[in-house]
């Protein structure tokens, strides 16, 4: 036992170190700002050093100047300082999900081959690779969800760890309050299948669901506070953030049509960030899905579903509830919503592909069955890195590239 446990850990490391290195590979390449970090980076001093955010993204939480700071603090004011940290918590997103997969699913096959997805994901890659906040966002949720998982489990006693968790994740982004409330109505209902809860146990539960996560989340505001501000006007300002969140129109309209909610795990969506070309080989940095992985999240999260209520996999349910509510609540969305929001759902629907792929697979006697198994892990592997060369402007041949570029929807810079 001592000697699996020590492989499965190994596993997860080796894992985590893979994904650590390609989210650091040439981070520092461009030594300007790109992206949203022309909004994160002077908002990390101006906001820790005053309590004023950026005119850009104020309605955004404050969690990513704490972050992004932190990068800078120990590496300084330099493309390392302001992007190794979202590298490392998307790097340690992957271990989460490898962690929270065996949780739910057990065995080694489909953790591993779940948390390989999210290793190689072009979008996760990406934004792992600037200061984007969907990334601690994701981090910090997956890992509340492995807590509550746990808890469950018997093998956490308290449920405070993930109530910490969510509130992190919601002091970066406010993606999983509908998959959090999904959680609690959960843990409710399984705790009462072992018999009367007590209000003694109910408000713990409570408390860890709600007033925790407020107080986390309220402590990222600690220099706002210092401005003299109170905890009614917080509220307010709170609401005034939510309205302008929810009706925001700032992003261009091509990135929110082609990158319409609809379309993420349905067809192949690409954004052409940057692009140089030299007659046969070409650089390009793009915004991307992973074509062959994201159109096996809907048949997945079906069979995933057929399975539940066929075979009686309840551990997989709060897999299952965390994508759905995470993802559906897009299209109640009236503001503009574009690719990055896809991050959200993302970490748990490769739980669900892994899970499918494997199941059905494993469900193949023999030696084939074993031996598609080990060609799906092949063909994730070689085709997630044809893609990560694609995305961090790698040299690449343009003839083997080719159709990804003529299926690129925009390009900024060329």
């Amino acid at each position: 036992m001592t000697v699996i446990r020590r492989s499965i850990w190994l596993l997860a490391a080796s894992l985590f170190i893979v994904s650590l290195l390609l989210r650091l590979w040439g981070i520092g390449m461009f030594d300007t700002y790109r992206g949203d970090e022309f909004y994160h980076v002077p908002s990390s001093f101006q906001y820790i050093e005053t309590g004023h955010n950026t005119p850009g993204n104020w309605y955004q939480p404050p969690l990513r100047n704490y972050i992004v700071r932190a990068g800078i603090d120990l590496f300084g004011d330099t493309p390392y300082g302001w992007r190794v940290p979202n590298a490392v918590l998307g790097s340690l997103m992957v271990l989460a999900v490898f962690m929270l997969a065996r949780s739910t699913t057990g065995g080694i096959s489909i953790p591993a081959l779940a948390a390989l997805l999210c290793a190689l994901d072009p979008l996760l890659v990406f934004l792992s690779r600037s200061t984007f906040e969907e990334i601690p966002s994701a981090c910090f949720f997956v890992f509340a969800t492995l807590f509550v998982i746990m808890y469950l489990e018997g093998r956490w006693r308290s449920l405070v760890p993930a109530g910490i968790f969510f509130g992190l994740a919601s002091a970066a982004k406010w993606y999983y309050f509908p998959a959090w409330v999904g959680l609690f109505v959960y843990v409710l209902v399984k705790r009462r299948e072992t018999g009367p809860l007590g209000w003694p146990k109910t408000l713990n539960i409570i408390f860890n669901f709600t007033i925790l996560p407020l107080c986390i989340y309220m402590l990222t505001y600690y220099p706002w506070f210092g401005r003299g501000y109170g905890i009614g006007e917080f509220f307010e300002v709170q609401a005034i953030a939510y309205r302008e969140l929810v009706n925001n129109t700032s992003y261009a309209m091509m990135f929110t049509v082609e990158g319409a909610p609809w379309r993420w795990f349905a067809m192949p969506v690409i954004f052409i960030m940057d692009h140089a070309s030299s007659g046969r080989i070409s650089h390009t940095v793009a915004m991307m899905n992973n074509p062959l992985t994201w159109m096996l999240v809907i048949p997945s999260a079906v069979y995933a579903s057929f399975r539940i209520i066929r075979n009686k996999e309840r551990k997989l349910i709060p897999v299952l509830l965390v994508f759905v509510m995470s993802y559906v609540q897009f299209f109640f969305t009236h503001g503009r919503i574009t690719l990055h929001s896809a991050t959200a759902s993302l970490p748990f629907a490769m739980i669900l592909v892994g899970y499918s792929v494997v199941i059905f697979l494993d469900s193949i006697s023999g030696r084939l069955g074993k031996l598609l198994i080990i060609m799906a892990f092949a063909i994730t592997l070689v085709f997630g890195l044809y893609l990560y060369a694609f995305i961090t402007y790698l040299p690449v041949p343009e003839w083997l590239y080719g159709p990804l570029m003529s299926a690129g929807n925009y390009t900024i810079n060329k």
